[in-house]
């Protein structure tokens, strides 16, 4: 019996993915998700937070949606289904008032940056977790120890009261203040590696 990384590989080699990428699966294209990590772009931070903030105030995503979307942006990454995996991270996983939508979108996003290029798990695997990590203290040491949204927005999102009284300019302001924030903390990881 074949194991699934042995098929994948096989596959790999065998050009299989080449007609996937809109480059031909060459190492030419700094786009390509098949080239060089040293071809990709880094995250510029301040670029990525304005993104998400017009993101979250303008189209009026939710927090995870306007991290994912706009890091998928800044590394040239497809945003379709990034956007659409990160809908369930609003109001602190399904408006439950949990783990906010910037900690853990932006998470998803340092994976992202960090673990291309990386083709070997267990290094990709240590580069993501210990930036990951960095960011999560950060978060949590510039919103006073707190990561779930109820205590950062200082609303409950599990009511329609809650969800009404969000849309308010002062209270949006602290989610808008936690987005950038948590952004700039996201390039901060990525680029200390």
């Amino acid at each position: 019996m074949m194991h699934r990384r042995r098929f994948l590989g096989l596959g790999l080699a065998a050009g299989a993915c080449a007609p996937l990428a809109a480059c031909g699966g060459g190492s030419d294209c700094a786009r390509c998700p098949h080239a060089p990590a040293a071809q990709h772009r880094p995250l510029d931070g301040q670029r990525f937070a304005q993104r998400a903030q017009e993101l979250f105030t303008e189209d009026e995503r939710t927090c995870g949606e306007a991290v994912i979307l706009a890091g998928c942006a800044a590394l040239d990454e497809p945003t379709q289904t990034a956007g659409a995996l990160a809908l369930g991270l609003a109001g602190g996983l399904g408006l439950r008032g949990d783990a906010c939508g910037v900690l853990t979108g932006g998470s998803q996003v340092i994976a992202l940056a960090l673990g291309r290029g990386i083709e070997d798990y267990t290094d990709r695997k240590k580069r993501v977790m210990a930036a990951v990590g960095r960011f999560y203290d950060a978060f949590a040491a510039a919103h006073g120890g707190a990561v779930d949204c109820r205590a950062i927005c200082q609303l409950d999102l599990t009511t329609a009261a809650g969800r009404t009284a969000l849309k308010q300019p002062e209270n949006k302001q602290r989610c808008i203040a936690a987005l950038q924030r948590g952004c700039e903390l996201v390039g901060a990881a990525c680029a200390r590696t």
